[in-house]
């Protein structure tokens, strides 16, 4: 251990150390104590964090694994699940609860369907809430694609409303400042009739095309019951 912790203090020099540095904490959590392996990982992702953007092929893919698989168990340990609490309405009043659940991602073109067996075809609402991750910090762009209409709140400020998206083919954007750490963020959307659709995409820093926010961005707080 003291080895390892002396060549913990060099490893700020040289980024093979920052990368040895590392897998020797990782090792060293294997057969802990919960609490150990949970301190001694921790150190490892600190290590990795520094050193992932310069690493390629298999290193990389375990090295971001590995930082997942910490930043879970914190968000865990904070009663966040991964997904948006979602609630499902039979009036675009957001009154008439029918239904709560637990969506992954907001990607959604039900078509002239019902978008559960609790929902009418028209004239529904769905709430979703809890919390993005950014997976970098930096401007990004909200795009939402959407019929008939939605809002946007991100740490409890709106940044987007519009009550007939039905009518822009292209959605509403809307440039939001996000970093790394963790935003509240609630969404509302309302279908008036026709076809039904609702999509939330960003663009993220330095790139130029629309993505739908990925699974690995949301999270909730406790757990979601009935009706």
């Amino acid at each position: 251990m003291t080895k390892l912790a002396q060549d913990d203090l060099a490893a700020s020099r040289d980024a093979r150390k920052r990368l040895a540095a590392g897998d020797n904490w990782w090792d060293l959590s294997i057969g802990q104590s919960w609490i150990a392996r949970k301190n001694l990982r921790a150190r490892a992702a600190f290590w990795y964090r520094q050193i992932a953007a310069e690493l390629d092929g298999l290193h990389r893919s375990i090295v971001e694994k590995r930082i997942e698989e910490v930043e879970l168990a914190a968000l865990a340990a904070q009663n966040l699940s991964p997904g948006l609490s979602a609630e499902l309405f039979n009036s675009i009043e957001f009154k008439l609860l029918a239904k709560r659940r637990v969506d992954d991602q907001i990607n959604f073109d039900w078509g002239l369907a019902a978008p559960d067996s609790t929902l009418a075809k028209d004239n529904f609402a769905i709430r979703w809430s809890g919390v993005i991750r950014a997976p970098q910090q930096g401007e990004y762009e909200l795009l939402v694609i959407a019929n008939s209409g939605a809002r946007i709140w991100i740490d409890e400020k709106l940044v987007l409303e519009n009550g007939n998206l039905a009518s822009r083919r292209t959605g509403a954007r809307v440039p939001v400042k996000l970093d790394p750490s963790l935003h509240s963020m609630r969404v509302e959307f309302w279908d008036n009739g026709g076809a039904a659709r609702m999509k939330l995409l960003w663009r993220r820093p330095g790139t130029v095309k629309d993505a739908v926010i990925p699974a690995s961005a949301f999270f909730h707080e406790g757990l979601v019951e009935g009706p």
